[in-house]
C-alpha cells in the first residue's frame, strides 16, 4: 500500500513538472533580449537629396537590394505610412541547398513612418517565411560634405537558425551593394543630359474649347489614355495645382513577361500649374515603378481654323531599360489614340444634340456633313 502511494505521488510530481515546462520555456524566451544592430554605407559624390528619392520609393527596393527579384505593392500608396510591399527571391546567409528548388524566401513589409524633411523612414516585417518576428528597421540618409551616408538600424527577436552575426552580414552586405548601385546610377544620370521630346496630334473639326474640358479633367485620364484602367484621386481637387492622381495598369514598349507574377506599372502624378485661358497645364511624376525620374510634361490645346491640335512636350532623366525612341513612340501613340477617342466622343455628343433638340432635316444634314469631315 505504501509503495502504491509513493508511485502515485511520483507520477503527480512528474505531471506537474511536465505542465510547468512550457511556461518555464516561455519565460526563458521572453527573457532573451532582442537583437539590435546598425549598418552604414558611405556614398562619395551623390548628395543626400539625390539618394533619398531612391530609398523613398518603398515599392522599388528590388532596383537596389542584391538578389531581390521581386518587390510588388500589396496595399496603399508607396511612400505613405501603412503601405505594404511584398519582397521575394532574396538570398540569406543561412540558406541551404534544398531538394525543393521552388522554395522562395519572402516577406511582407509595412511602412510605419516617414519624414522626408529628415530623410528617414521606418518599416516592419508583418509576414514572411524567414522567421523575422517583431522586426523593425529605421533607414536614414545623413548628409556629408563630399556625399552622404545611409544608416540602417534594426531590431528583431532572436531568429531560429540564425546568429546576430548572420543578420549583421546580411544587412551590412546588402546595404553596401545598394550604395554602390545607387552611386553608379546617379553618376550615369549626371553624365547624361535630360531627354526632351514633343508629340502633336491634329483634330479636324473639334474646336479647342471643346477638347480642353476633356484634358482639364486631371482625375479622368483613364477615359482617354490607352491601356490605363485606373486613375484615382490621391489628394486635392481635380484641376487645382498640387492635386495628385494615381495611375496604374499602363502598358509600355519595354514591358516583359514576368515570372508568373502579375506586374503592374504605376505612377503618382502631380498637377504643377494650369492656365485655362491658354488651354495648357503642366504635371510631374513624383513616384512610381517605371523609372521616370524628374519627369515633367506640358500639354496644350492649340486652336486652328479647321479644328485644333494637341501638343505634348516632355523632359525626363534617361530611363534605365528605355531609349528616347521608346518614350517618343509611347507619347506619339497616346496622342494619336486620344485623337481617335475624342472624335468618337464628340460624334456621340453631336448625335445626342440632334435628337434632343429636335433639329430640322437641313440642320441634321449639316451636322452629318460635319461628322463626315471629323472622321475623315
Amino acid at each position: 500500500m505504501l509503495g502504491l502511494l509513493e508511485e502515485i505521488s511520483l507520477n503527480q510530481a512528474s505531471l506537474v513538472s511536465s505542465q510547468m515546462e512550457p511556461t518555464t520555456q516561455m519565460a526563458h524566451d521572453q527573457q532573451q533580449p532582442k537583437w539590435e544592430g546598425e549598418a552604414r554605407a558611405e556614398l562619395i559624390g551623390p548628395k543626400a537629396e539625390q539618394v533619398w528619392p531612391l530609398l523613398e520609393d518603398f515599392f522599388g527596393l528590388h532596383k537596389w537590394f542584391p538578389t531581390l527579384t521581386t518587390c510588388l505593392p500589396v496595399q496603399g500608396v508607396s511612400g505613405q505610412p501603412g503601405c505594404v510591399r511584398y519582397c521575394a527571391g532574396f538570398k540569406t546567409p543561412v540558406d541551404h541547398e534544398s531538394n525543393q528548388p521552388e522554395h522562395l524566401n519572402w516577406t511582407k513589409q509595412e511602412l510605419l513612418s516617414i519624414d522626408p524633411s529628415q530623410l528617414t523612414f521606418s518599416y516592419s516585417i508583418v509576414d514572411g517565411n524567414v522567421g523575422f518576428n517583431s522586426y523593425i528597421s529605421t533607414v536614414r540618409v545623413v548628409p556629408k560634405e563630399d556625399g552622404c551616408i545611409i544608416e540602417w538600424k534594426y531590431e528583431v527577436e532572436p531568429v531560429e537558425g540564425w546568429t546576430l552575426k548572420d543578420l549583421d552580414v546580411f544587412i551590412g552586405t546588402g546595404l553596401q551593394v545598394m550604395a554602390r548601385r545607387m552611386e553608379a546610377s546617379l553618376s550615369k544620370l549626371q553624365r547624361q543630359p535630360k531627354w526632351e521630346g514633343k508629340a502633336t496630334a491634329e483634330l479636324r473639326g473639334p474646336k479647342a474649347e471643346q477638347v480642353w474640358p476633356l484634358l482639364e479633367d486631371f482625375f479622368g485620364l483613364h477615359k482617354w489614355f490607352p491601356t490605363l484602367p485606373t486613375c484615382l484621386p490621391v489628394q486635392g481637387v481635380s484641376g487645382q495645382p498640387g492635386c495628385v492622381r494615381y495611375c496604374a495598369g499602363i502598358k509600355t514598349p519595354v514591358d516583359r513577361e514576368s515570372d508568373g507574377l502579375e506586374h503592374v506599372n504605376w505612377s503618382k502624378q502631380q498637377l504643377l500649374s494650369i492656365d485655362p485661358s491658354q488651354l495648357t497645364y503642366s504635371y510631374s511624376i513624383i513616384d512610381g515603378n517605371i523609372g521616370f525620374n524628374s519627369y515633367i510634361a506640358t500639354i496644350r490645346v492649340l486652336p486652328k481654323e479647321d479644328g485644333c491640335s494637341i501638343e505634348w512636350k516632355y523632359e525626363v532623366e534617361p530611363i534605365e531599360g528605355w531609349t528616347l525612341m521608346n518614350l517618343d513612340m509611347l507619347i506619339a501613340l497616346v496622342c494619336n489614340l486620344w485623337r481617335e477617342k475624342w472624335k468618337l466622343a464628340l460624334v456621340s455628343i453631336k448625335f445626342e444634340l440632334c435628337f434632343c433638340r429636335g433639329l430640322s432635316w437641313s440642320e441634321i444634314l449639316n451636322w452629318a456633313l460635319f461628322i463626315v469631315c471629323l472622321l475623315w
